[in-house]
């Protein structure tokens, strides 16, 4: 367990940089006390799952007697308790020696699959390659619309494009214009376009300010 390099004990010295670890991946601090037997049983446990995430989380182990200030500062009443540590805050904790399936659960809520993640990305992404498949390069489509503003096509393409590039904010002006000067254009494609790119960004906070200003085109 020492020689894992996803565990740690938690010190005095140390636990500032492992809070601040918390900001590039989740980080389970594990209260505990030597002389506290579901706190034993639940060590291994967090161990194993600590080597089978590999790195999707750090363990790190704080002996409640030895670090009584830090886990006062917490206001740890029982142990074992295990705090989850994201982004130098504790979002979410359970308490006891839960059975390992159900410490999987909690630890999923929290752990995004990056391979998973990359994938449904791919899948978004490959709606906006479609749009322009055939369309001419991104000078051209430029060209096209600076010649002509109401050339609706190049301005449709000319966004897709720019999601692809990940210019989003461009990309959403130009599908907010279409919306103002043609919502039959494509069966409404401004605004379709524009909700794709909502899914695309998640909870990027860009997401509300544009679906704002959408929603005041809308009525």
């Amino acid at each position: 367990m020492a020689d894992s390099p996803f565990i740690f004990e938690v010190t005095k010295e140390n636990y500032a940089e492992l809070v601040e670890a918390s900001f590039k991946v989740p980080v389970l601090m594990d209260f505990w006390a030597s002389w506290c037997q579901p706190c034993l049983a639940l060590m291994p446990v967090l161990a194993r799952l600590a080597d089978d995430y590999q790195g999707k989380f750090l363990l790190a182990k704080l002996n409640t007697e030895e670090e009584q200030e830090i886990a006062v500062g917490f206001g740890i009443r029982s142990i074992p308790t295990v705090k989850l540590f994201k982004d130098g805050q504790p979002v979410d904790e359970f308490t006891g020696a839960l059975p390992e399936q159900a410490v999987r659960q909690f630890l999923d809520r929290h752990i995004v699959d990056e391979e998973a993640a990359a994938e449904e990305q791919a899948r978004k992404l490959q709606f906006f390659n479609d749009q322009f498949a055939d369309a001419p390069d991104t000078p051209e489509l430029e060209t096209r619309l600076a010649a002509n503003p109401d050339d609706h096509e190049a301005r449709y393409q000319l966004a897709m494009r720019m999601v692809v590039d990940q210019n989003f904010d461009g990309a959403m002006e130009l599908l907010l214009e279409l919306m103002r000067k043609n919502r039959q254009f494509g069966d409404d494609a401004g605004r379709k376009g524009l909700l794709q790119v909502f899914e695309l960004l998640g909870d990027d906070p860009r997401v509300n300010q544009y679906r704002r200003r959408m929603t005041n085109l809308l009525y």
